[in-house]
């Protein structure tokens, strides 16, 4: 009998991991590994509006060593063009496919000695075109720095993880499924089978509660320095993870009010 109830406890305790892998795994899932979410924490953030000044701004910079003045960036770029290249850089990093290169600078040469020479009267010589051919070179390298995938690196590494966590959670089915057909066999009745699981579930929706406390006491807002350009984004969008590991527990703590109630005696249902 004390054989049969260890063997009972150790068979929910693996049930009980698998389920809260299960539950990590659908958390991550929804936040870190998820594209929606990532485009969702860039527009909670404000990341659009602020990478689209700094590009701006990082351009401009590159521009004035032309020797011209003249806001030349706007006549080249918009607000709406760098948050569409942020996008779909974003978009490739997550399908793990190449980014698209974007050209927006390919007569900015030629504009720059325009300008010159309306501003001047000046015909630039070779060498100074051949210069003016290098602004355009280095701002168009300075773009498609400005308009990289926020987070490039941190999302690269989790991406990778996502392959074996997908690995994890059907092996954590496998064995869930097969502890239930197990403990089954091992319980005297019905009812006491659907209590173990029940109980089971309950103990897996505390888990995910207690990985939710811990992820947010683990200070993340503290890794990265609030002057980064991408520390608000960072902030939301790591936040997502207490918050689906949160809404994973309720799930579960539900489901297993849900079983524990299927698995009333009938004499009881009545109380």
């Amino acid at each position: 009998m004390k054989q049969n109830k260890s063997i009972k406890i150790i068979i929910s305790l693996a049930m009980c991991l698998c389920v809260a892998v299960l539950g990590l795994v659908a958390a991550m899932s929804f936040t870190l590994w998820n594209e929606s979410w990532m485009m969702h924490s860039m527009k909670k953030s404000g990341y659009f509006e602020d990478a689209a000044h700094r590009t701006k701004a990082d351009c401009g910079l590159v521009i004035a060593q032309a020797g011209v003045l003249g806001n030349f960036v706007e006549k080249f770029i918009s607000d709406e063009m760098i948050q569409e290249d942020i996008v779909l850089a974003t978009d490739a990093l997550f399908r793990n496919i190449s980014s698209p290169t974007s050209s927006h600078f390919g007569k900015l040469a030629v504009e720059i000695e325009d300008t010159i020479y309306q501003e001047t009267g000046t015909i630039l010589g070779e060498s100074e075109k051949q210069n003016n051919i290098a602004v355009q070179f280095q701002t168009e390298q300075q773009y498609a720095e400005s308009v990289r995938p926020p987070l490039q690196t941190i999302v690269s590494i989790l991406m990778q993880y996502k392959k074996i966590g997908i690995f994890l959670a059907i092996a954590s089915l496998v064995v869930i499924v097969g502890a239930t057909v197990v403990l089954f066999g091992l319980s005297k009745t019905i009812q006491q089978w659907i209590q173990t699981i029940g109980s089971t579930v309950m103990a897996s929706s505390v888990t995910m509660f207690l990985m939710a406390i811990v992820s947010m006491a683990c200070r993340y807002q503290k890794w990265m320095p609030q002057t980064n350009l991408e520390y608000s984004l960072f902030v939301q969008w790591f936040g997502g993870v207490p918050l689906g590991l949160c809404m994973v527990g309720v799930i579960l703590l539900i489901f297993s009010v849900v079983i524990f109630m299927i698995g009333l005696k009938p004499e009881k249902r009545g109380v």
